[in-house]
């Protein structure tokens, strides 16, 4: 007899960690700080199921889940060569790091409220 109870279904989630989706797939970590910005990036990286590219040209966003790292304005992603939709996502979906307390910042409660669903897909 099995007594173990299983709380949660991990069946569509693969070999990940916490296996939570990402509700969007492009997402701007602003901060002066390199560093807080790749730390930031690998934490949301090991809490999802998606494959994410992390960049710091606005050049390189493409097709797929994208994070991109840097300390640009608003006025200055809105005066990019981009995609209008890239602008749009980058400018509504930020994380601006360095307005959290540094000891919140890869907080798994605050990063899964701000980018991520735990519904199945």
């Amino acid at each position: 007899m099995n007594n173990v109870i299983n709380l949660f279904d991990y069946s569509n989630q693969g070999s990940k960690c916490f296996g939570v989706k990402l509700n969007n797939k492009l997402i701007y970590l602003k901060s002066e700080d390199e560093f807080t910005r790749l730390k930031v990036y690998l934490k949301i990286k090991e809490m999802s199921r998606e494959h994410i590219k992390y960049v710091t040209d606005l050049n390189d966003i493409g097709e797929g889940y994208f994070i991109f790292g840097g300390n640009l304005s608003d006025k200055q992603i809105e005066t990019s060569n981009i995609l209008t939709s890239y602008k749009r996502d980058l400018v509504c979906i930020k994380y601006d790091i360095d307005r959290v307390p540094t000891s919140q910042q890869t907080s798994t409660d605050v990063l899964e409220l701000l980018f991520f669903s735990t519904e199945s897909y």
